[in-house]
């Protein structure tokens, strides 16, 4: 079974104005290329997370 980990975006990325910046999808594209399940930006409690699925 997969494994989660969810990062505050704001963190991983702090000078990005939000996560349509192209910045997020080349770390995201990046990532998925190192062999993560999948990478993918999700909102919770008002801010963006980056959302990591690994084994």
């Amino acid at each position: 079974m997969a494994e989660k980990l969810k990062l505050d975006l704001s963190l991983v990325l702090p000078d990005i104005p939000s996560e349509r910046d192209a910045c997020v999808a080349r770390l995201i594209a990046l990532l998925q290329a190192e062999g993560l399940e999948k990478v993918h930006v999700v909102h919770e409690d008002g801010s963006a997370h980056l959302c990591l699925h690994y084994d």
